[in-house]
């Protein structure tokens, strides 16, 4: 029975996130929300599966809730190439969209630069005297 959790803020009045709900979210930690009260969750402990798959152990902050759960976490693919890959890992990359195919195959006129391209080599000036 697999779903995402809610991220928006707390839709019952009658159960209000924790004090400290809005710290939580600010300092760069695992981020969940409860699925049944919509206040913040704690990230207890966390075990890794394999390279791409992790599995964590969330408490709600909510103590008249006090639910508890496990998640996944899963890499799906890289957006962006490593600058210093492990040539023993073999991670799947984002599929190229068309338009970006495209833009890749297009032609080019020479003399109008890509923002990259290096500057033009001027020419050589033979003229001694």
């Amino acid at each position: 029975m697999g779903g995402s959790l809610a991220i928006a803020g707390n839709s019952n009045p009658a159960t209000p996130p924790s004090a400290d709900a809005a710290s939580f979210f600010q300092k760069g930690r695992a981020r969940a929300r409860c699925p049944h009260c919509q206040s913040a969750a704690v990230c207890r402990s966390s075990r890794e599966i394999a390279i791409t798959n992790r599995e964590l152990y969330y408490e709600c902050t909510n103590l008249f809730c006090g639910h508890a759960w496990k998640s996944s976490e899963i890499y799906d693919h890289g957006l962006r190439p490593s600058a210093i890959p492990d040539p023993r890992v073999d991670l799947k990359m984002r599929q190229p969209t068309r338009a970006e195919v495209l833009e890749m195959m297009r032609e080019r006129d020479p003399d109008q630069p890509e923002l990259f391209d290096a500057p033009p080599k001027e020419p050589a000036d033979n003229d001694t005297g």
